[in-house]
């Protein structure tokens, strides 16, 4: 039924709920595991409204910390994922990426031509997502395949 299945993780508790119900419907399906982390750092979106030249010629925009600080962050996602992965016996992959949350899912699912995203209802953004709009809420109105939101 889903041949791939993207597990989205920011290493939440939410997120490790996610991760098991995405291993469980994977193991009865047989199907492939792919577990995404997106790293959105503040420096991305000033970016995006400033530009990188303005930001870069000001000193204000570093990209070597920011390739090491979502280095970092994949890293303990992982590490927090990992386990649930090992014990629900799927084959997993992890990819991760840099940019807004939401938009990087989308893309990610689509080029994959995963037949399901799951998720959880909140991460660690607290705040930004009151002010933002939470990424299940964005990936949920714009995923062109079913989704499943773990509490």
């Amino acid at each position: 039924m889903f041949e791939r299945i993207l597990i989205c993780s920011d290493g939440s508790e939410q997120a490790l709920e996610a991760a098991r119900l995405g291993c469980d419907i994977a193991r009865r399906y047989s199907s492939r595991v792919t577990v995404l982390f997106v790293y959105d750092t503040p420096e991305a979106l000033a970016y995006s409204a400033l530009g990188y030249n303005t930001l870069l010629g000001h000193g204000l925009f570093d990209p070597d910390r920011v390739k090491r600080q979502s280095e970092e962050a994949h890293r303990r996602v992982e590490e927090q994922t990992d386990p649930v992965i090992r014990e629900s016996v799927v084959e997993c992959e992890y990819q991760h990426a840099e940019g807004n949350p939401v938009e990087t899912i989308l893309q990610v699912a689509k080029e994959l031509q995963v037949g399901l995203i799951v998720l959880g209802s909140r991460g660690l953004g607290g705040f930004k997502s009151l002010m933002l709009g939470s990424v299940s809420d964005g990936v949920l109105h714009h995923a062109h395949c079913p989704i499943l939101v773990a509490r």
